[in-house]
């Protein structure tokens, strides 16, 4: 049994999962005692590689999303990445519609979809706070209560760089970040303030100078 396992994943799975209502997609690296609250779209796939380069197996847990209890983390390392709202929710776009049919829409639909104003009509009926994780708001992703670092996209070879000072693991080699095409999308302002007020709550948290 992976005991590593047992002492957080399935505690949160099976003991704490059903009593709560917010549940986070985390990463535990029994290694560095560092608690990682993933955010789609925002450098995930880098941060997990330098994760399965520096640590063994049986000590990384790339766990689904779960509830927690912040006070069996306290003598961790507890951090995060954000990106600025409207470029997270144009990759979004641009990788998991335009790309590809990621959220299974029928094939009427789906030609819709690729049109940015029908697809904001379609986000615009959902509740941002429990959508699927790539369009949820960044802030119900991660517990903002209980962190000890929160990283932007924008800088994120210097933010990831003080993460891995702070728990101890080397940085070998540079890990490209997924950029979901280089197709330029230019925005109306219209466009612009759709996206603002679908994610109102995570520009007055994360980005309130913007």
């Amino acid at each position: 049994m992976n005991l590593y396992k047992f002492r957080h994943y399935y505690k949160n799975k099976f003991l704490v999962s059903p009593f709560v209502k917010r549940r986070f997609a985390l990463s535990y690296n029994y290694k560095y005692k560092c608690l990682w609250f993933r955010t789609p779209k925002v450098g995930s796939r880098s941060i997990n590689e330098h994760f399965l380069e520096n640590t063994p197996d049986d000590q990384y847990i790339y766990s689904s999303a779960v509830g927690y209890n912040s006070d069996d983390f306290k003598d961790w390392y507890r951090f995060a990445f954000v990106r600025e709202p409207t470029d997270r929710f144009i990759s979004c776009w641009k990788d998991k519609v335009l790309n590809q049919n990621f959220f299974d829409f029928d094939s009427e639909t789906y030609e819709k979809m690729k049109d940015l104003n029908l697809f904001l009509s379609w986000v615009e009926t959902l509740n941002i706070d429990e959508a699927e994780e790539h369009l949820r708001s960044q802030h119900s992703l991660i517990d903002l209560e209980n962190l000890d670092f929160l990283g932007r996209l924008e800088s994120f070879d210097a933010d990831f760089q003080q993460v891995a000072d702070a728990i101890g693991m080397p940085i070998k080699k540079a890990y490209k970040k997924n950029t979901s095409g280089t197709r330029k999308i230019e925005l109306t302002d219209e466009n612009r303030a759709r996206i603002r007020k679908i994610y109102q709550r995570d520009y007055e948290l994360l980005y309130p100078t913007h």
